[in-house]
């Protein structure tokens, strides 16, 4: 994704960049970064569970232990699998 999303022409990256401050108006949201500021009218925080936008922006946030395990695979099939990708 991220590949097809650095051809796009609408799309700017800033990696490595660090986060100084934000300020949220009522028409745009203003993110200073250490090497650039950022006006924008939609600003998303996808940024993990201690986000520093989230704390920025003083929304709360929980988390729960589900107790639960996981174990993740890639699979080669022997046979055609329609694509479909089945949870078991």
């Amino acid at each position: 994704l991220r590949h097809k999303l650095i051809e796009e022409k609408k799309v700017d990256f800033y990696f490595h960049s660090k986060p100084r401050s934000l300020h949220i108006e009522a028409d745009q949201a203003l993110l200073d970064l250490d090497s650039t500021l950022i006006k924008s009218s939609l600003i998303i925080g996808a940024d993990g569970a201690n986000s520093w936008l989230r704390q920025q922006c003083q929304i709360s946030g929980s988390t729960f232990d589900y107790n639960e395990q996981a174990l993740v695979a890639m699979v080669q099939t022997e046979l055609p699998h329609q694509k479909t990708a089945y949870q078991r």
